[in-house]
């Protein structure tokens, strides 16, 4: 063997030696652990110590305090970025008190963070598209959500259906949610059951609100920004707390089904003059004290309205189209009710107004619909049927009032705003009207 083919030798055995082993895993200078993703350029941060599902040893078992996953990550001078958090990442790292995701975390694993009983904040990046089921189970310590998510859906589980995250069994301490200006839509069940919640500010780049997003949360009051077009079914159902909610600024098409429905502290509602339809139950059992139905309205659902107690005075405006089953059934302190529209256009299935007194309420009507009224099946049973829509002059006034909803001529034409010297009825947000001279 002679000295060249030695060396050559040599020099083949040394650049073996520099060849890394590629694992299937690694860890970066904090102690993380990533696996790769298989496409040569992003990894899943995954756990450290958790191997089954009856472990209860934590993930990380020396993680604690504040924990922040970066965006990138070295291996063998190569630069990966983190994409996604593995399922039970973090599973059981009680004493993680807040954790910081980049934006480039598209995913977060089921139970990534199950059982992080210490975490108390914690921000959702712009990039997350999807969380798994039980992401944040028994986060109990969780007291504030910066969510920034654009778009993002939930995972679900075979046995007990779609991920509701914060909601009062995983969440006990949270108090505040925050939406970052990007958001698009507020996801599916967000917040459902957020008993802490008692306020949030949706930014103006809102387009939808999932089914339930706020359902059975503490919220006291609510107002839609211009930007949302659509809100899916219960979207505020049963917040017992909710007093108000400002929805004239959104472009809504439709009040969904169960919206307000067990809104029990409701008293005022500003329907936007863009909704064309009111849907089933969606206001059933609310505190509405007066109700105004805009013109283009075409559809009022079955129980819209229904049993809601405190309701005395309803304004019907010229709409054509059908009010639904037992849509005003039980709204016994119904005393007035003014409708602009001809009954020959508007069909009412059954029980509209079951168990509304029809001696104490008045019925204002247009005076040329005046003898259509007292012959159309159900308006006829009102015993008080009034050519005129002038009678709010009646209505209990409180001086204290300070919002106007709408005001009125002397014929119940409704007016953009009255004239000097015109007298005028004024209606207001909480239902009280009176008769005055401007």
């Amino acid at each position: 063997m002679n000295i060249s083919t030695t060396l050559k030798r040599i020099a083949i055995a040394l650049s073996i030696a520099v060849i890394p082993v590629v694992s299937s895993a690694f860890e970066d200078n904090n102690g993380l652990r990533y696996y790769f993703n298989g496409d040569g350029q992003t990894v899943t941060l995954t756990y450290e110590k958790y191997q089954n599902n009856a472990s209860t040893s934590p993930a990380y078992p020396n993680l604690s305090g504040a924990v922040t996953i970066p965006p990138t990550v070295m291996y063998y001078s190569k630069t990966y970025t983190v994409t996604a958090i593995d399922e039970r990442a973090f599973y059981n790292c009680s004493a993680i008190t807040s954790l910081s995701i980049p934006n480039t975390v598209i995913e977060i694993g089921d139970y990534a963070l199950n059982n992080c009983s210490g975490l108390t904040s914690l921000t959702i990046p712009t990039s997350v598209k999807f969380i798994g089921w039980g992401a944040f189970s028994d986060c109990t310590g969780l007291q504030t959500v910066n969510w920034n998510a654009k778009s993002c859906t939930f995972g679900e589980h075979e046995q007990f259906g779609a991920y509701i995250p914060f909601n009062e069994y995983t969440s006990t301490q949270l108090t505040s949610m925050i939406f970052g200006n990007e958001v698009e839509e507020i996801p599916v069940s967000l917040c459902d059951g957020a008993e802490g919640i008692t306020s949030v500010t949706i930014p103006s780049s809102v387009k939808k609100i999932g089914g339930a997003a706020f359902a059975c949360s503490g919220l006291t009051s609510i107002e839609l920004p211009s930007s949302v077009t659509e809100m899916g079914n219960s979207v505020f159902n049963s917040c017992a707390n909710l007093t108000s909610a400002n929805l004239t600024n959104a472009k809504l098409t439709k009040i969904a089904n169960y919206t307000f429905e067990d809104c029990s502290s409701l008293k005022t509602i500003n329907i936007p003059e863009s909704v064309k339809e009111i849907g089933e139950w969606a206001f059933k059992n609310s505190g509405l004290v007066s109700v105004t139905i805009p013109k283009n309205v075409n559809s009022i659902g079955e129980y819209a309205f229904s049993n809601s107690k405190e309701l005395k005075y309803a304004t019907i405006n010229d709409i054509t189209g059908e009010i639904g089953k037992k849509a005003f059934s039980g709204c016994t302190s119904l005393i007035q009710i003014l409708t602009y529209s001809n009954p020959a256009n508007v069909t009412l299935k059954a029980d509209v107004f079951k168990d509304v007194s029809k001696t104490a309420c008045e019925l204002h009507v247009l005076p040329e619909f005046y003898n259509a009224y007292k012959n159309a099946d159900q308006w006829k049973d009102f015993l008080n049927i009034i050519a005129d829509l002038s009678g709010v002059e009646g209505v209990e006034v409180d001086e204290s009032a300070k919002e106007v909803d709408c005001y009125y001529d002397l014929k119940g034409v409704r007016l953009n705003e009255p004239a000097r010297g015109q007298a005028v009825i004024v209606r207001y947000t909480d239902g009280t009207a009176k008769k005055i001279v401007y």
